[in-house]
């Protein structure tokens, strides 16, 4: 078996080699990495304007209540939901709406029929951890707005489920019986797309659906080259052993990643000493871990490194603190807004916890962004994340912040 698994690397590696020359050969023509989502910076907050905008019906889109229609269907909504006529309905689409205890809902839809209102609240969760009681605080004002007609939905970049501290399970399991509640991914958001293709009348709005929906594809499935997946679909099917050895892989791919994080641990552990800084924590498939890089033993803030989901998902960089009863928002204020100048084209972010972090989003999950694991071998990687830590570390060092990250 050994045998066919190196033939078929073999012979997978030259395909793509091919390709990659016929690609070449015809980009002028084809411009596959050309798309309108390489010039929108697609974080949470532009990902449920977008979503907003298509589901209100009197978006510019001007196709009515196609989207909000096909994405109704979407849901696991109560039976007496299907008969909403949304040709006679008073529709409000909204983002970031304010409730009672000022936190935002990112995407708030008010449907108004006769006498009879339905509140839906979409939690637009691609990158991001769910806050403390976040879920659950939502719930509570819609069913506050709409105590008999009120839905949750869940939107999710790569499936990862609720935190149990923003809902706790046992409620979440209420929600859904009572069909309170929905869970859909980025990439079940596909198939909406692919419906309102059908239907739409326009054409600038036609080419937007579908660039967006290679957006999905891309950053949600790692499909970055339809045509190279099925090159690679093909050459397995040609032959039994093929598959056969193919499934052999499959089954060292745990291991083979587990290998790789322990090799990057070593490798950021080398040149972390010899800039004579400090490393410690250790990275594993569980959520919240990471490593901490601390410029000195006496710091109480460190650079970290973090994936905040399961099986190496969810990955960000930034300062933190390692004590959770540790206060100092204006030194926070200074660090954020240091961090926010020396990056300005990246979306710098600021949380209880940390100082400032900043989500890496081409890299941001390491099940479905796969070239991190080859940046892991070359020791690309390791080589970025120090870039990242010297270029931090220098411009604290200019605002003489550094001594101030001794924090009693």
């Amino acid at each position: 078996m050994n045998l066919n698994i190196s033939k078929l690397l073999n012979q997978v590696s030259y395909e793509l080699k091919a390709l990659e020359l016929a690609r070449q050969k015809y980009k002028k023509q084809l411009a596959p990495n050309f798309s309108i989502f390489n010039y929108i910076y697609t974080d949470e907050m532009m990902l449920s304007r977008i979503i907003a905008d298509l589901l209100n019906p009197s978006g510019d889109h001007a196709q009515g209540h196609l989207f909000l229609s096909l994405f109704l269907h979407q849901l696991d909504l109560p039976d007496d939901w299907r008969n909403i006529n949304l040709d006679h309905a008073d529709i409000t689409v909204q983002t970031e709406k304010t409730i009672r205890n000022g936190r935002r809902m990112d995407i708030y839809i008010h449907i108004k029929i006769a006498q009879q209102s339905y509140g839906i609240c979409i939690e637009n969760k691609p990158f991001a951890a769910d806050g403390d009681q976040q879920l659950q605080d939502y719930a509570n004002e819609m069913s506050f707005l709409f105590p008999q007609n009120w839905h949750l939905v869940y939107l999710s970049g790569y499936g990862n489920e609720p935190a149990e501290h923003s809902v706790k399970p046992e409620i979440l399991k209420s929600w859904l019986d009572q069909k309170n509640f929905s869970h859909i991914t980025f990439p079940d958001l596909i198939s909406w797309l692919k419906q309102a293709l059908t239907e739409c009348q326009n054409d600038k709005v036609i080419y937007f659906i579908k660039e967006f929906k290679h957006y999905i594809e891309k950053e949600f499935l790692s499909m970055n080259d339809i045509s190279e997946q099925n090159h690679i679909l093909n050459i397995i099917l040609q032959d039994p052993q093929h598959i056969q050895a193919t499934f052999e892989l499959l089954g060292v791919k745990d291991q083979l990643q587990d290998s790789l994080i322990h090799k990057l641990e070593q490798q950021l552990q080398s040149a972390v000493h010899q800039k004579g800084w400090y490393i410690t924590d250790h990275i594993s498939r569980d959520h919240w871990t990471g490593l901490n890089i601390f410029y000195t033993q006496k710091h109480k803030l460190c650079f970290r490194i973090e994936f905040n989901h399961y099986n190496y998902r969810g990955f960000f960089i930034g300062i933190a603190k390692r004590e959770e009863n540790l206060a100092a928002p204006e030194l926070f204020h200074q660090i954020h807004s240091t961090i926010s100048e020396l990056f300005p084209h990246e979306k710098v972010k600021q949380s209880e916890w940390w100082a400032t972090y900043i989500d890496q989003k081409d890299i941001w999950d390491w099940q479905t962004h796969t070239h991190v694991w080859s940046m892991i071998e070359s020791g690309e990687l390791c080589q970025r994340i120090t870039q990242y830590a010297e270029l931090i570390y220098q411009a604290l060092n200019q605002k003489n912040l550094l001594d101030e990250f001794n924090l009693s």
